[in-house]
């Protein structure tokens, strides 16, 4: 039952039946209430004096002595002698009333202390929150481009899913969460150990590409960071994004942990350690990859410029020829430590990764230094045989 305050508060029109029933019965007993319009409040002043007046009424009229009006000294004396239990009675009236006023008052009291629970609650956390964005604007752990508020937002709310309700410690599910990092990064550098080697850095058919997508939907997913696996832009160059790929994982994980501990110390995650030297492992892989990858690259990239896609040299340029010659020509010059590819790169290059229609056209076109090389090689491998 609503009060006639919060009635007309509300808008609602207080019938005629309702202030009828509202001046007799009154409200429930609640901390927004007034007093004297509770029923308890009511009940426990009225029930007594009701219950003295129909005691005196029965003691009256059950009486063998005719009572009449009279207001001298032995008349008084006579009444309170004769219905001093009544009085005792009624009398009780003052502690019941007293005794609900109190439990009114820490009925209100405790409403207080609520309200001001929520909004030292509601204070902190968004002071924390802000403390928050302050660390990550300031220390960027999970080493995003450019992060967004709304990004770092999302990710407060998962690191600290309960702060809106006064619990500023971490979320529990945390260590799960890098656990299953970890996993997938020793799955992905063991593949990486196994499957990539100089004549072969196709992750097309590799379940790298797969394990890889798979992390990156579980970061995607918990964060709400978009980390797409894009297959072109991997089979172009999978040693840079592998590399990539490996740095950010380790941000995360450590990143993850520096955020849980950003405004009080809580534990350390074991497993960082663990992503920590899948990393290392990783990393000496690609390095020792990384000279044919480049070689790799820049020759297939010199190729696309200037052919078409049967291996012949673009029609409507006038100067493929000569710029393929010209681009190839660049790799051979030593000091230029940038451009340069060793000959022995260049041979791997020719018999695994240019397409077979390419083949003729490079050679064609491949500088003399190269040429010389890969026929003194090749020599070289006749007289061993």
């Amino acid at each position: 039952m609503r009060t006639r305050k919060q009635s007309k508060e509300s808008g609602h029109k207080v019938s005629i039946e309702e202030e009828i029933e509202y001046k007799w019965k009154g409200v429930p007993m609640s901390s927004e209430a007034h007093l004297l319009d509770t029923t308890l409040f009511r009940g426990a002043i009225l029930v007594p004096v009701l219950i003295g007046i129909l005691l005196m009424v029965i003691a009256g009229l059950s009486s063998r002595t005719q009572l009449s009006p009279c207001f001298n000294a032995e008349c008084f004396s006579t009444f309170f002698s004769l219905f001093k239990f009544q009085f005792a009675i009624m009398g009780l009236a003052i502690p019941l009333g007293a005794l609900v006023a109190s439990h009114h008052r820490s009925m209100q009291s405790a409403a207080q202390i609520k309200t001001q629970l929520n909004q030292n609650i509601f204070s902190n956390y968004i002071d924390h929150r802000k403390l928050f964005e302050q660390f990550f604007k300031d220390n960027n752990p999970l080493e995003l481009r450019d992060p967004s508020s709304r990004q770092v937002w999302a990710i407060y709310d998962r690191v600290f899913p309960s702060a809106a309700y006064g619990d500023l410690s971490p979320n529990p599910t945390l260590k799960t969460f890098v656990k299953d990092i970890a996993d997938h990064f020793h799955e992905i550098s063991d593949l990486v150990k196994k499957e990539l080697n100089p004549t072969s850095l196709n992750l097309k058919n590799s379940r790298i590409a797969f394990c890889w997508a798979s992390s990156n939907f579980l970061v995607s997913d918990f964060l709400g960071i978009s980390r797409p696996v894009v297959p072109i832009v991997i089979e172009r160059d999978p040693i840079d994004q592998l590399r990539q790929y490996a740095q950010i994982t380790l941000a995360i994980a450590k990143g993850l942990q520096d955020c849980a501990n950003f405004h009080k110390f809580y534990e350390n995650y074991s497993v960082i350690p663990e992503i920590e030297r899948y990393y290392s492992e990783m990393k000496k892989v690609l390095e020792e990859l990384q000279s044919i990858n480049d070689a790799r690259t820049k020759i297939l990239n010199a190729l696309e410029n200037a052919t078409d896609d049967h291996g012949n040299l673009n029609a409507k340029d006038d100067y493929a020829s000569k710029s393929l010659s010209n681009r190839l020509k660049e790799f051979t010059h030593e000091p230029n430590v940038r451009e340069y590819i060793d000959p022995e790169d260049v041979k791997t290059v020719l018999e695994h990764y240019i397409p077979s229609s390419h083949k003729q056209v490079f050679l064609d076109h491949m500088p003399v230094s190269w040429q010389l090389a890969l026929q003194q090689s090749t020599n070289t491998s006749s007289v061993d045989q």
